[in-house]
């Protein structure tokens, strides 16, 4: 009989480990803040299927809010970056997910030195549908009367060399990259190209990025994609895709891009 209690024991013992090691493959085992970054002309509101699974897999959210239609790229950044001193200039582990232009704030915010000591918590960053080398859209409707109408920040995201996106550095921390590829038949014509409607798949990619995923959604339901939110987090966890991609290699290559990826 004491043997026996004894197995049962063991068993039941062995099963609590499994199941622990289990929950903390789904969740980060310290607790961690995410700093969750909307696009052009959206608000915190809009990111919240995200916010949700987000908190749901044990993370911190902190969702910005800023305003962009009729601003200035400047002064759209300064909201950003703002609120980034305000919640996060601790010693939290944080984690940065933008989605569309907020992919382009979270660099930009990156990119000044004066914020080099928040790249001290900085952990994981994911940029989703950001048009990282512009889109040809913009470039369509510049001189359009409607579409300037949206403002300074709307028309810096082409692909001239005085647009947001060329004008920012590559960024010197590994990303993970989610672009979509269901363009719903919208601006196929004008892009001429894989997309996810607004941002050309190829427009998403940078050359040192730590990892890349296409998903089968448009632009704007990147952001509700349960799929994209799963991949969000395992890279967050991870440093990776769930579907690891195989990334070449630059290093002693001129002008290297990679067309294939």
């Amino acid at each position: 009989m004491n043997l026996f209690r004894a197995l049962l024991i063991s068993t039941v013992f062995l099963q609590m480990l499994s199941l622990t090691a289990q929950a903390g493959e789904r969740q980060p085992s310290v607790a961690q803040r995410v700093v969750l970054v909307h696009g052009l002309a959206l608000g915190s509101w809009s990111m919240w299927p995200l916010q949700s699974r987000l908190k749901s897999a044990g993370f911190e959210v902190i969702s910005l809010d800023y305003d962009s239609l009729n601003r200035p790229v400047g002064e759209v950044q300064q909201q950003v970056n703002q609120q980034i001193m305000q919640c996060c200039d601790d010693s939290v582990n944080t984690h940065y997910v933008g989605y569309s232009l907020g992919g382009l704030l979270i660099r930009g915010f990156f990119a000044d030195p004066e914020h080099l000591r928040f790249a001290l918590q900085r952990k994981q960053v994911v940029m989703i549908g950001t048009p990282n080398n512009g889109t040809q859209v913009v470039d369509t409707f510049a001189k359009d009367t409607w579409f300037q109408w949206l403002g300074d920040t709307t028309l810096s995201l082409g692909t001239g060399s005085d647009s947001l996106p060329m004008g920012l550095p590559l960024p010197n921390f590994p990303v993970g990259i989610i672009a979509g590829n269901n363009s719903w038949g919208v601006a196929d014509n004008i892009l001429g190209e894989p997309s996810d409607g607004v941002v050309p798949i190829r427009s998403t990619k940078l050359p040192n990025m730590a990892d890349f995923i296409v998903i089968h959604t448009n632009h704007t339901m990147l952001r509700y994609n349960r799929r994209v939110a799963e991949q969000t987090i395992y890279f967050l966890n991870h440093g990776q895709f769930d579907n690891p991609l195989i990334m070449p290699t630059c290093e002693a290559q001129k002008d290297c891009q990679f067309e294939s990826l």
